[in-house]
């Protein structure tokens, strides 16, 4: 006997449950009362037994249907599982002859269960299923039983055969069109799943493209804070340097002074580390490496702000800052710089104003008399 599931749902699968309850119940109960009506006129037991088979069929139809219009539509179909592997069972009984039939009814017990029962239910059917089939294959064949009741006529005999062979296979039928339909519907909505899915992915790409730009962008100016670079005067950079430096940093140092070098047609560089903490070995290799670089495209370099505790370092580290102008601060070295410019300003301004003041009188005087 095959156990009901252990919890039943509110599914999609109970309207399909009732149409075939309902088309089954309708073909069920004329066939009862005409297996009646035949067993009783022709004086056949198995017939009028047929009938009753028939009749505790459609109650137990009935009450499968209450079941699934309660939302226990996997409850409903373990009912009718059972009711029809055990109807199989007594009807090869009495009408051996309807073996093809009953055995075409295994495989609507089977058909009915597939869409409704979980996976343990599943292989309970089918194992109750075969052991159903070979009993009434080997009960139909034992003679004594073919002879507990008599024979009926061969003209309602086959006509038996075809009307139940018909009436079940119709309904396995039905069942197998329900499944297709449940198929069909299952791979629209996954299609449907599947297309929602690429457009969310699509979008998810396109969120990701963004936040990648953004967090170059941040990455980009964070870059940017950590060295930044201020024109003080025409030809003027001043750098100040503040924090920690790693390896990362003093590359990101080195490359943007050389484009601001390049890009501003720099001439001098003051390079103020008095907000490094602390300098060892690999921070001053760093700075002499990036003084270098720049040197290379001929501007000037002025380390300004070097503490007394980092000149102290560089003694004990044994590291030579030779050729390399430092000063206490950048005023020391912008204050004389700008002056001088301006003195090289006052200087070309004076000596175009004298030059123009030579040309002023040439310019000026009236061409000579012409002589007849």
């Amino acid at each position: 006997m095959l156990p009901a599931p252990a919890l039943d749902d509110h599914t999609p699968q109970a309207p399909r449950l009732r149409q075939f309850l309902t088309w089954a119940l309708r073909i069920a109960m004329p066939s009862a009362f005409v297996e009646l009506g035949a067993g009783v006129i022709l004086q056949t037991p198995s017939l009028v037994l047929l009938g009753v088979i028939t009749l505790v069929i459609i109650g137990c139809m009935a009450w499968a249907r209450t079941t699934a219009d309660r939302g226990a539509p996997q409850r409903a179909a373990t009912i009718l599982c059972i009711t029809m592997l055990g109807a199989l069972s007594v009807t090869v009984l009495m009408l051996p002859v309807l073996l093809p039939a009953l055995v075409v009814g295994v495989l609507l017990a089977v058909t009915l269960g597939l869409p409704y029962l979980g996976p343990r239910a599943h292989r309970q059917l089918l194992i109750s299923a075969g052991i159903v089939g070979g009993l009434i294959t080997i009960l139909a064949r034992i003679a004594p039983l073919q002879q507990l009741f008599p024979a009926m006529p061969a003209p309602v005999a086959d006509g038996l055969v075809i009307s139940v062979t018909v009436i079940i296979l119709g309904l396995t039928l039905f069942l197998l069109w329900q499944f297709s339909s449940r198929l069909s519907e299952t791979l629209a909505s996954t299609q449907a799943a599947h297309a929602a899915l690429e457009v969310t992915h699509a979008d998810l790409a396109a969120q990701a493209d963004q936040l990648r730009t953004a967090e170059q962008q941040l990455l980009d100016l964070v870059v940017t804070l950590e060295t930044p670079t201020i024109t003080l005067t025409e030809g003027v950079l001043l750098a100040p340097i503040v924090g920690h430096m790693d390896d990362r940093r003093q590359q990101a140092l080195t490359t943007r002074l050389l484009q601001a070098v390049h890009d501003h047609r720099t001439h001098l560089v003051l390079l103020d580390i008095a907000g490094i903490g602390a300098v060892d070995s690999s921070v001053a290799r760093g700075l002499i490496a990036t003084v270098q670089a720049v040197r290379l495209l001929g501007c000037q370099v002025v380390i300004t702000g070097i503490s007394a505790d980092v000149a102290l370092t560089l003694t004990q580290l044994d590291l030579s800052l030779d050729g390399i102008t430092t000063v206490r601060s950048p005023q020391e070295v912008l204050v004389p710089y700008v002056t001088n410019q301006f003195r090289v300003y006052l200087a070309t301004t004076a000596w175009t104003s004298e030059i123009s003041k030579r040309r002023a009188p040439s310019l000026a005087a009236p061409p000579p008399p012409l002589h007849a």
